[in-house]
C-alpha cells in the first residue's frame, strides 16, 4: 500500500514532537502529569482518525485514500519506541495498546460500516468475559465491533465500566472511550462543518486560511506544529473544554481541564518568542483565575453534598426508628435531618453559582433499616387498619405512594377523615411513604431539598 504523507491529518514530525517531549519529561507513573500526557497522546491520534472518517463520510476521500491515510498514521504511532527508561516505555506501550482496537475499528468501518450483530453493551460484556477466559483475540474482536458502533454514533459509557482484572482490556476500552470523545471534539466538528477549509486542505496538503474570518484561520490545522504551538493548541482546547464543563455545572471536569490548560500554557510560554509570551502569560493568568473560582464552587458543592448525605441518612434512620417504636431517637434524628437540610438550603442560596446545575447523588446507606416491608408486620398498626389497607391493595411499604406536593399521602388523609386510623397510625404510614430502598438518592433542585426539610419537620413534630 502506498505510503504517502498525510499532512492534513497527522505527520511523522507531529509524533516526533510527542516523543521529544516524553524524552524530556521526568515521568512518574503515579502522577497526574503522567496520566495527562497519556490522554493527550491518545486523544491527538484518535482526533486524527476521526477526521479521516469524517472526510470519507462526506465524500472528500474515497475508501482507498482514507485507508491509506489511516495506515500511514498507524505505521507512525504504533512503531516500536526507542526509549530505555521503563517509565517512558510504560507510557508509550499503554498509549499504543489502547489504540489497537481504534485502528482496527476505523479500518472495519471504512470498509463495511458499523457491525451491528448485537448491541454495543453486549459486545463490551462479551469482550470482558472472553478476556476473563484468557481469550484475548476474541475479546479484541468484540471491541472492534463495538468501535464501529461508536463511530456510527452509539453512545459508549466508558467511565461507567468497573475496574477490570485484565490490563489489556482496560487499555483497549480506554482507546474506545477516547475514540468517542474524538467525535465530540470541537476540532473534529469544525473540520466536518467547514467545507472550504476541508476541501482546500485535502486538495493541497496545506492549512486553509481565510483572511475574512479569524475563526477559519484558528481552525486551520498546522502541518508540522512546533512544541510551543502544540502546547498552545492543547492549552486553548483544554480551556475551552473547561469553560464548557463549567457552564454545564460539571465543576470537577472544569477543574481538570483548566489544570491541563495551565500546564500547557506554561510549556508554551517557555517555547515561544518574546512577542508571543505576553499574550500567553495573560491567558495563563486568566485561566488560573478561572481555576480558582471554579474550585471554590466545586468545594461549595461538595460541602452541600456532604451535608445532604448526613441529612438523608438521619432522615432514613428516623423513619426506621419510629417504625420500631423508638420515638426518642427518631425525634432526634428528624431534628438533625431538618437542620442539615436547612443548612444545605442556605449554602445554595448564598452561592453566586448554580450548585445544582447537575443533580447531587448521595449515599444514604445507614445501619438502621426497616425490619420488614410488609405492612402486617408493623406492631404500631391495628389489625383493622392492616385489613383496611389490604382492601385498597396496600400490603407493602413500597405500595404506599408519597404525596409529592404535600406531606400526607392521599390514602392516609382519606382514612383519617373516616376515622379508620388513629393519629399515630397516620404518622407512621406517612413516614413509611417516604421510605426508599435505594442507598443512592438524588437531589436535583432546591425545591426538593425544601420539601425534604418539611418532611423532616413533620416527623420531628408528630410524636405522641
Amino acid at each position: 500500500m502506498k505510503k504517502e504523507s498525510a499532512p492534513t491529518f497527522y505527520s511523522k514530525d507531529r509524533w516526533q514532537n510527542w516523543l521529544t517531549r516524553i524524552g524530556e519529561e521526568n515521568l512518574d507513573p503515579e502522577s497526574e502529569d503522567f496520566a495527562r500526557l497519556y490522554f493527550n497522546l491518545q486523544n491527538d491520534t484518535t482526533i486524527a482518525i476521526a477526521k479521516i472518517i469524517t472526510a470519507a463520510e462526506d465524500g472528500h476521500l474515497d475508501e482507498e485514500e482514507a485507508l491509506d491515510k489511516l495506515e500511514f498514521i498507524n505505521d507512525i504511532v504504533l512503531a516500536e519506541p526507542e526509549f530505555d527508561a521503563e517509565n517512558k516505555l510504560l507510557l508509550l506501550d499503554s498509549v499504543q495498546t489502547s489504540l489497537v482496537p481504534v485502528f482496527y475499528a476505523a479500518e472495519e468501518y471504512l470498509i463495511g460500516g458499523a457491525v451491528e450483530e448485537q448491541p454495543l453493551a453486549d459486545n463490551i460484556s462479551d469482550a470482558v468475559a472472553a478476556a476473563a477466559n484468557k481469550d484475548e483475540d476474541t475479546s479484541l474482536a468484540y471491541l472492534v465491533q463495538a468501535g464501529t458502533q461508536i463511530i456510527n454514533g452509539t453512545e459508549f459509557g466508558g467511565s461507567d465500566i468497573e475496574e477490570l482484572d485484565s490490563w489489556l482490556v482496560s487499555e483497549w476500552l480506554n482507546g474506545l472511550d477516547s475514540l468517542q470523545d474524538a467525535f465530540d471534539d470541537p476540532e473534529v466538528n469544525n473540520f466536518a462543518t467547514t467545507a472550504d477549509q476541508r476541501d482546500s486542505e485535502i486538495a493541497t496538503g496545506e492549512p486553509y486560511k481565510d483572511s475574512d474570518t479569524e475563526s477559519a484561520a484558528n481552525a486551520a490545522i498546522e502541518t508540522v506544529p512546533s512544541n510551543g504551538d502544540q502546547a498552545k493548541e492543547r492549552a486553548i482546547d483544554a480551556r475551552t473544554r473547561g469553560e464548557q464543563a463549567e457552564a454545564n455545572g460539571r465543576y470537577q471536569q472544569a477543574i481538570d481541564a483548566y489544570e491541563e490548560a495551565i500546564s500547557n500554557f506554561e510549556q508554551a510560554i517557555t517555547a515561544v518568542d518574546v512577542d508571543a509570551k505576553k499574550q500567553l502569560q495573560d491567558k495563563f493568568t486568566e485561566t488560573r483565575t478561572l481555576l480558582e473560582a471554579v474550585t471554590a464552587t466545586r468545594d461549595k458543592r461538595d460541602s452541600v453534598a456532604t451535608t445532604l448525605q448526613t441529612a438523608e441518612r438521619n432522615f432514613k434512620e428516623a423513619i426506621a426508628r419510629y417504625a420500631a417504636d423508638s420515638q426518642t431517637v427518631a425525634r432526634i434524628r428528624f431534628r438533625q435531618a431538618r437542620d442539615a437540610f436547612e443548612e444545605a438550603q442556605q449554602t445554595i442560596a448564598k452561592s453566586d453559582k448554580e450548585l445544582l446545575a447537575q443533580p447531587i447523588e448521595i449515599d444514604s446507606e445507614q445501619e438502621a433499616t426497616l425490619s420488614s416491608m410488609a405492612i402486617e408486620d408493623f406492631d404500631l398498626l391495628d389489625e383493622s387498619t392492616i385489613e383496611t389497607l389490604s382492601a385498597v391493595d396496600i400490603e407493602s411499604v413500597s405500595e404506599l405512594e408519597a404525596n409529592k406536593d404535600g406531606i400526607t399521602p392521599a390514602v392516609v388523609t382519606d382514612l383519617q377523615q373516616t376515622n379508620e386510623i388513629n393519629a399515630k397510625e397516620a404518622t407512621l404510614l406517612t413516614l413509611l411513604s417516604w421510605w426508599h430502598a435505594n442507598d443512592i438518592y438524588e437531589f436535583s433542585s432546591e425545591e426538593w431539598i425544601s420539601h425534604r426539610k418539611e418532611q423532616a419537620d413533620y416527623g420531628f413534630n408528630h410524636f405522641t
